[in-house]
């Protein structure tokens, strides 16, 4: 019998793992089968998140991705190297609950069959593009390092 640890140890448990990479996996895909299954693994660990959360800190990091909004983030660059100042603000900020494209502008049209959230981006104006959106609905896009970051500082309270 194989175990199902149930508490985050110096490495978070298998199934604390898949949960939020299934999550993941629903808001780039836009199939919300993915986001079932991660319900399905809380539930099977619903008893241990009430009794001793703290057992389980990267359960409820995922937990915590699927109560909110996650922000759907895509930077298309338009050649080699010019979204790298997009990128570094984007690593500098913190946003947990997050999914990344970044992608050349000649890959979008393939890349978004798999990734709904890249259909038609594109890098405006030969200068690599980023597009935050949430649930699909994205805000202006934007070339500009600072504005990146102000947009990526906002947040909405749930409903």
């Amino acid at each position: 019998m194989r175990p199902k640890p149930d508490d985050d140890g110096a490495l978070p448990a298998g199934n604390s793992v898949e949960a939020l990479n299934l999550l993941r996996l629903a808001e780039y895909t836009g199939d919300e089968r993915w986001r079932g299954r991660a319900a399905g693994v809380f539930r099977a660990f619903g008893q241990v998140l009430a009794r001793a959360p703290s057992a389980l800190p990267a359960m409820l990091g995922a937990l915590d991705f699927h109560l909110d909004r996650a922000k759907e983030i895509v930077i298309v660059s338009a050649r080699d190297g010019d979204a790298r100042p997009l990128l570094e603000t984007l690593g500098r900020s913190f946003v947990p609950n997050r999914v990344v494209v970044a992608t050349g502008e000649a890959a979008v049209r393939g890349l978004a069959a798999l990734a709904p959230v890249a259909a038609e981006k594109i890098a405006i104006g030969g200068k690599a593009t980023a597009y935050v959106c949430e649930a699909m609905r994205c805000d202006l896009p934007i070339a500009d390092p600072a504005v990146l970051a102000a947009q990526l500082r906002k947040t909405a309270p749930l409903p």
